[in-house]
């Protein structure tokens, strides 16, 4: 029995990854394994109590101290086993909600429409730029340098209206290569996706910041659209900060909440991120991740500014937007006509998009304080649970925060590059410094000197000299500005004869004529290296350097 119901279990996840079967329903058994806040040893022992209990891990989301564990176990066991478990070892179980695409109000166009012969605003776009009785829209777009991630169906980057620069904010495709985040058979997202950035290019619609670069896109639903659990919408969420989202517009939600979920949007609000999402269209009732406080929760509007009948409305509505009878793109190529708060959230992100490029030292909060503070006053008197503070206005908008943000400070001036130092008989130069340091130039080469009072010679540096080592005089052998090109090559002195120069016995050094390089009871290395007859110095008789043998040859076996 239990080896039975544990093979469908495998199964149902199987499909349920590989999007075999997206009409299954969610797995109750699945959970957020609370208490472990990071700590290798405590995930290992709460896997190990999962396997117990005959369940295993589905996923994990999150890093570091915010990394948290998805176990599940199959759906028709009884948890409460491993509930017992868990709470014994101080973990805590929460359940994994399934979150669904915000559908869409019946009555809407579906229709792929075609493409369109000419271009047109969708009234949605002219309501938000109302500026008192006439639209304006905003003709100087900016730089971005706040980019958006949807979090939805998908993008069908292939459309005309869309830009083809949004990119994949998942790299692992969470949903698998048959969902790839640039396909988009449910068109919610599609949909979502034109609001904000629909090009302007003569044809179709426009969006609220048409053309909009740098688009992230995580894809969580398949193509029927449907559910998808909660630890996956927080893991598109993290995958979005990762990219380098400053916005995340969802147009999804569930009936309850999650601390887990809760706790992930806090954080990322806290990292400087605005979240917007859809307040729902059921009325009055709550809707998450909308309803939690630090999420801007979107109404739905009319052509006539009336809250839609069925626009969720509760105590965390925060504003409203254009949500009914709103055109945009869809398929690979044509347009539709959908309505629902998941067509006024993206109004809303655009808008904040657009706000945030135009006024980019401004703060997340700040942002979703301009859009509170300056929305159109509708329904009650102040803030209501329907319009929230009411319908967005761009260009107030834009004005508080031009008032009330840091304006951008002056560019600061290039740092000059400090001038070399100079030595020498030269102004500039250090008083009475005609020897040159380390890291100085010579402001005439006569200025240069080595340790005998003159240039260094190919001489002198080739036989192990180099100023730079000398205190008082930093000129290196080196420099052609300080003795010409001082290049060692087989037709010069070997280097290694130096007494000083660290190195014991080479050449002609002893142990007596060398004891700071050669200790006495060190004995020479033999046999002695092989000289080019071409040394400097070459003295036939000796066959050896005669820098480096006496007359006598002092017993060097080299040298006679």
């Amino acid at each position: 029995m239990y080896i039975y119901i544990y093979i469908s279990f495998l199964l149902q996840m199987r499909n349920l990854r590989n999007g075999a079967n997206a009409s299954l329903p969610a797995n109750p058994n699945r959970f957020y394994v609370l208490g472990t806040g990071g700590d290798i040893s405590k995930e290992h022992e709460a896997e190990e109590v999962t396997a117990s209990s005959g369940g295993s891990v589905a996923m994990t989301v999150g890093n570091g101290a915010r990394k948290t564990l998805v176990v599940e176990l199959p759906p028709q066991a009884n948890a409460q086993g491993l509930r017992n478990k868990m709470e014994a070892k101080g973990f805590t179980l929460e359940v994994d909600q399934p979150l669904y695409s915000i559908p869409t109000i019946e009555g809407d166009d579906p229709g792929q429409g075609g493409r369109r012969l000419a271009q047109s605003t969708p009234w949605g776009v002219l309501n938000v730029f109302q500026n008192d009785v006439t639209p304006i829209l905003e003709e100087n777009l900016p730089e971005m340098q706040h980019s958006i991630c949807i979090i939805d169906s998908g993008y069908e980057i292939v459309h005309p209206d869309l830009p083809k620069d949004a990119i994949n904010a998942d790299p692992g495709q969470g949903l698998g290569a048959s969902y790839p985040y640039n396909r988009d058979g449910c068109e919610h997202g599609t949909h979502v996706a034109g609001t904000i950035s629909a090009i302007d290019n003569d044809q179709g619609v426009i969006g609220v910041f048409p053309g909009a670069s740098d688009m992230k896109i995580v894809r969580v639903f398949r193509d029927s659209c449907g559910w998808q659990y909660s630890s996956r919408l927080l893991d598109a969420a993290n995958h979005c900060q990762t990219a380098g989202a400053k916005i995340i517009t969802m147009s999804l939600g569930g009936g309850s909440p999650s601390t887990t979920e809760r706790d992930t949007f806090d954080n990322l609000v806290d990292d400087g991120i605005l979240v917007i999402a859809a307040a729902g269209n059921n009325g009055n009732s709550i809707n998450y991740p909308a309803y939690y406080n630090s999420i801007v929760s979107v109404g739905a509007t009319d052509v006539n500014d009336n809250i839609a009948s069925w626009s969720t409305y509760n105590d965390q509505v925060d504003v409203s937007a254009p949500g009914v009878g709103i055109e945009s793109t869809t398929g690979e190529s044509g347009y539709s006509t959908y309505s629902g708060t998941s067509m006024a959230t993206p109004h809303v992100s655009g808008i904040a998009m657009l706000l945030w490029n135009r006024n980019p030292t401004c703060t997340n909060l700040q942002i979703r304080h301009a859009l509170q503070e300056t929305a159109e006053d509708r329904g009650d008197p102040g803030r209501d649970d329907k319009y929230g503070h009411g319908i967005i206005r761009f260009h107030d908008a834009d004005a508080w925060l031009l008032a009330n943000c840091p304006a951008p400070g002056p560019t600061p001036a290039p740092v000059p590059t400090p001038p070399t130092p100079l030595c020498g008989t030269n102004p500039a130069a250090t008083p009475n410094n005609d020897i040159c340091e380390d890291g100085e130039t010579c402001y005439n080469s006569n200025d240069c000197r080595s340790r005998t009072g003159g240039k260094p010679s190919n001489r002198y540096c080739c036989y192990g000299g180099d100023d730079r080592n000398d205190v008082t005089n930093g000129v290196s052998c080196a420099d052609s500005r300080c003795g010409g090109s001082q290049s060692c090559s087989t037709a010069t002195e070997p280097v290694y004869w130096t007494c000083g120069d660290g190195v014991c016995a080479g050449g002609g050094e002893t142990n007596t004529n060398c004891p700071q390089d050669c200790p006495l009871d060190t004995p020479a290395p033999t046999p002695f290296p092989t000289f080019q007859s071409t040394c400097k110095g070459y003295n036939a008789a000796c066959q050896r350097n005669t820098d480096c043998c006496s007359n006598k040859c002092r017993g060097n076996r080299r040298c006679g």
